[in-house]
């Protein structure tokens, strides 16, 4: 991912600064353009968009063939890590998995078993769920057997690291999967900014390109932080109707503010609000086709074709009524801005919420005790699918003496 994304930043180098679509040696420029992103849509459509192609400057020609190499090591690194699961060079792990029942750092065994684990070596890592694990204290920790808790206790202050250093060490653990939590929500922001920052500087004549992309940026920054507040306090399980009411209401908000024209004016304002617009509005469409999709028949993979099928279907639509509308020349520039909305407003979105969901082991509650699971998340954790918050997740203590 790493690499893919560093790929597209640096394709979309020349398009940050000079608004145009690159090449190997030029670059391609609109001479027509709308007053913003969706007004230049609506004008691209009916073949309004015109391109004049410019000599490209010598600093810059070498982003692209860096794109190139880029996006070959991250196909490259794709192919590896795939062949590398199948060869099974794998030497174990612990698993702590949080569930929406019980907190695991309030019971002895967990923590117990989590400190043991790093003192051999064992890698231990905090399973990618949304339900909390409690706060880390082994004095106040218990368990339902009193034997194995007295046994603990004893071979914990009979040896020379005590409560404080247990507790430090199983924070880390925690704090570990707190940042990668932090890095997944900035990544989230990042993959949805950049294709609508490139197609915005494509299709928009402003010179303040900048102060654009801070306030979008700004925009998904505040929705992203709602809706994972939603599956936050839920501990990954919330319900369908909040989800989509945080949605609508992200829309809403947005669309009202700009239908009052209370950003006119104000270019920056009217960038964020469409972000809260886009976002929302994302977040329903999500959760709609969801719904149509819950099928166990129908697969992930399935799903996913049917999102690439829509994504295709979008883009090849807009880049011939374009290329016919403005010649053979406009193809290759029509076909990257066309691209680079498809993936900011649809593609990047969907797969942005669609793995965010699998990735954190999101459940979505359906009512009368129904639950969409085949779509809006599988409900899985860093092992073998196991839904979060599930009773079969809940940690269970040891027999004694094991």
């Amino acid at each position: 991912q790493a690499f893919l994304l560093l790929a597209v930043v640096s394709f979309y180098v020349p398009t940050l600064a000079w608004s145009c679509v690159p090449a190997f040696d030029e670059c391609a420029e609109q001479t027509r353009r709308g007053d913003n992103g969706w007004d230049g849509l609506m004008n691209e459509l009916h073949g309004t968009s015109k391109w004049h192609w410019v000599p490209l400057p010598y600093n810059v020609k070498v982003y692209v063939p860096i794109s190139l190499v880029m996006f070959a090591a991250a196909a490259f690194s794709a192919i590896y890590l795939h062949l590398r699961r199948r060869s099974c060079l794998y030497r174990g792990r612990m698993v702590a998995v949080p569930n929406a029942e019980t907190d695991i750092y309030s019971r002895l065994w967990c923590v117990y078993e989590i400190f043991v684990a790093l003192n051999l070596g064992v890698p231990v890592e905090m399973a990618r769920s949304l339900a909390f694990a409690g706060r880390v204290s082994s004095r106040q920790a218990t368990c339902s057997s009193e034997r194995d808790a007295a046994r603990i206790r004893r071979e914990i202050e009979t040896g020379s690291l005590g409560y404080d250093y247990i507790d430090k060490a199983v924070f880390l653990v925690t704090r570990r999967a707190r940042w990668e939590c932090a890095q997944a929500l900035l990544t989230t922001g990042l993959k949805i900014a950049v294709t609508n920052v490139a197609y915005f500087c494509m299709s928009s004549r402003r010179t303040q390109v900048w102060e654009h992309v801070l306030c979008m940026l700004l925009g998904f920054t505040v929705a992203i932080n709602c809706i994972y507040g939603v599956f936050q306090s839920a501990q990954g399980t919330p319900k369908f109707r909040n989800v989509f009411l945080c949605g609508a209401l992200l829309s809403l908000t947005g669309g009202v503010l700009l239908f009052c024209h209370v950003a006119d004016g104000i270019q920056e304002l009217q960038s964020a609000l469409w972000a809260l617009v886009t976002s929302g509005v994302n977040v329903m469409a999500f959760l709609v086709v969801g719904v149509c999709c819950c099928s166990q028949r129908l697969k992930e993979r399935g799903k996913v074709a049917i999102l690439v099928a829509f994504s295709v279907a979008i883009f090849v639509g807009c880049t011939l009524t374009n290329g016919f509308a403005d010649g053979f020349d406009a193809f290759y520039p029509d076909a990257v801005q066309n691209a680079s909305f498809v993936a900011g407003y649809f593609w990047a979105p969907a797969v942005v919420w669609w793995s965010a969901a699998l990735h954190w082991g999101v459940k979505i509650k359906w009512h009368k005790g129904w639950t969409v699971v085949s779509c809006v998340g599988a409900a899985r954790v860093a092992w073998r699918g196991r839904s979060t918050g599930s009773k079969a997740d809940a940690p269970v203590d040891p027999e004694p003496g094991a």
